[in-house]
C-alpha cells in the first residue's frame, strides 16, 4: 500500500506553471526538496497504514468482541498517533518552505 505515491506529493512543487526561465534556475532545489522528502516516505506510509488499520475500531469498537473504541484504545495509543501526527505536519511544513522560497 503506497499512499503517498509518486502523483500524491510531486504536484506540491512540480505542478505549478512559470516561465522556462524560472524553472531552469529552480529545478536543482526543487530536486534537493524533493530528494530529502523522498526519503521520509517510507516512514509517512507506515504511519498512514497504521492509522487507517485502526479508524474503524477507534470510531465504532469491535462489536464482536464486545469492545468499545476506549476499550480498545488508551492514552498511549493516542500520544502515538498525535506524535506521528506532529512528525507530518513538520515534515509538510518543511516541504512547503522549501518550495516556496
Amino acid at each position: 500500500m503506497n499512499c503517498l505515491s509518486k502523483p500524491h506529493y510531486e504536484p506540491l512543487g512540480l505542478s505549478i506553471r512559470r516561465s522556462k526561465t524560472s524553472a531552469a534556475s529552480e529545478e536543482p532545489r526543487r530536486k534537493d526538496a524533493l530528494t530529502w522528502f523522498r526519503g521520509k516516505i517510507d516512514e509517512l506510509e507506515e504511519f498512514s497504514a497504521d492509522l487507517a488499520s485502526k479508524r474503524a475500531p477507534a470510531m465504532y469498537g469491535l462489536e464482536a468482541a464486545g469492545k468499545s473504541p476506549s476499550e480498545l484504545f488508551g492514552e498511549e495509543q493516542a500520544a502515538k498517533a498525535l506524535s506521528e501526527a506532529e512528525v507530518v505536519v513538520r515534515l509538510v511544513e518543511k516541504l512547503l518552505r522549501r518550495n516556496s522560497s
